[in-house]
């Protein structure tokens, strides 16, 4: 403010254009110095993947944050959809928010997909089995 209490707005200007152009300095510096954690399980290999494509960016370790690196809610439901078909899985939103990296989601989704097998009917599975073997039976036979 001046002596009269007018509001120096090339002064407000100047400031806050400087203190945006050190924070994006400061996140630029965070990004260069980050080292790019590759991807270990087949579940982190596909979401990776995913996220490379929705993100629209190479520069993706499975331990960068989703929210920080770009992602926004509109996005979000985008993969969260992804994920559903292409795992077969039903995946609430909420477990985005919960992991928000690729290594903690994909151990979610691991683990979703290991209690969905868990919950296959030991009759039906049998039954399958059986099927199998009579399918393996009859076509070594011709």
């Amino acid at each position: 403010k001046t002596s009269s209490g007018k509001i120096q707005r090339q002064l407000c200007k100047e400031k806050y254009l400087g203190q945006n152009l050190k924070t994006l300095y400061t996140l630029k510096e965070q990004t260069e110095k980050r080292a790019l954690i590759k991807a270990e399980t087949a579940a982190e290999v596909i979401m990776l993947n995913i996220w490379k494509e929705l993100l629209k960016s190479e520069d993706i370790s499975i331990e960068d944050d989703f929210f920080g690196i770009g992602g926004n809610s509109l996005i979000a439901t985008q993969l969260v959809s992804r994920i559903q078909d292409h795992f077969a899985i039903e995946l609430p939103m909420q477990t985005l928010f919960d992991a928000t990296t690729i290594r903690l989601l994909a151990k979610k989704v691991e683990n979703i997909q290991e209690s969905k097998l868990n919950e296959i009917d030991p009759i039906l599975l049998a039954h399958l089995l059986k099927e199998l073997e009579n399918e393996k039976t009859t076509t070594s036979n011709c």
